[in-house]
């Protein structure tokens, strides 16, 4: 959900006029290229964009779960494969993780 890519005729009205502000506004292209995706959680954006917000927040606040298990995953996935040598594991046993309690 990148606010500079979108076509600001796609959606409604209250939108488009939101949308396009936010397309010329430096200071939402600055916090983009430091936060991401993250930009639309910012209070900073949230009290200048309401309306686009709110919508950003509603589509991408159901993925936090599979996106924090998808980490867990990776850094599973990285501790076997990469980091396998530096830890040694072949001589200590199985390396058993549990990404839940």
């Amino acid at each position: 959900m990148q606010p500079m890519l979108v076509n600001i005729f796609d959606g409604s009205m209250q939108y488009q006029e939101e949308l396009s502000e936010m397309q010329n506004d430096k200071s939402v292209k600055t916090l983009f290229n430091i936060k991401g995706e993250m930009t639309w959680l910012c209070y900073e954006t949230g009290t200048k964009y309401s309306h686009s917000t709110n919508f950003a927040r509603k589509f991408l606040l159901p993925f936090p779960f599979s996106y924090l298990a998808e980490c867990g995953f990776s850094a599973v996935n990285d501790l076997l494969l990469k980091k396998i040598n530096e830890l040694d594991i072949n001589k200590r046993g199985d390396l058993r993780i549990k990404l839940t309690k």
